[in-house]
């Protein structure tokens, strides 16, 4: 895996905790933030500017989904989706490969548009469960081989 992108995020802390679990984690050293909203582009962004670089780690912000081919070569974008019929569950064995996993920073769920540009994919169990900090906990875990996909 070679990221983890955080999209339309407005809330602050939501920012920080994902920060957080991404850098503490070990599993990947860059985290995306795409299109950055309110708060989380005014407060947000400068708390977790600083807690990248005192831990060695990158952190990139962007304006679009399309934008992370751009910065990071072509990756394959896989979207961590919710309440959606028809969806594959996440598998372990994808998070091995050059992907940047996108989870919904926001309230609301992905547009067809955005959903076109990679994968749809959901975690199994959490189907109908939408937390991002909870989302990149779990896809973090399945990374280290500590959960279900």
């Amino acid at each position: 895996m070679k990221g983890i992108a955080l999209y339309n995020v407005a809330s602050p802390q939501r920012l920080i905790d994902v920060a957080k679990l991404v850098y503490g984690t070990g599993v990947v050293d860059t985290l995306i933030v795409v299109k950055p909203t309110g708060m989380a582009a005014q407060v947000g962004i400068p708390e977790v500017s600083k807690l990248a670089y005192r831990r060695g780690k990158n952190l990139v912000i962007l304006s679009t989904l399309q934008e992370i081919n751009e910065i990071l070569g072509q990756v394959r974008l896989v979207f961590i989706v919710h309440g959606m019929s028809g969806i594959k569950y996440l598998d372990p064995s994808v998070l091995k490969e050059d992907v940047v996993v996108v989870v919904h920073g926001g309230e609301g769920a992905f547009t067809r548009g955005e959903l076109s540009l990679g994968e749809p994919l959901t975690i199994q169990g959490f189907e109908d469960v939408h937390s991002p900090v909870a989302d990149v906990a779990l896809v973090l875990s399945i990374a280290m081989g500590g959960g279900r996909g």
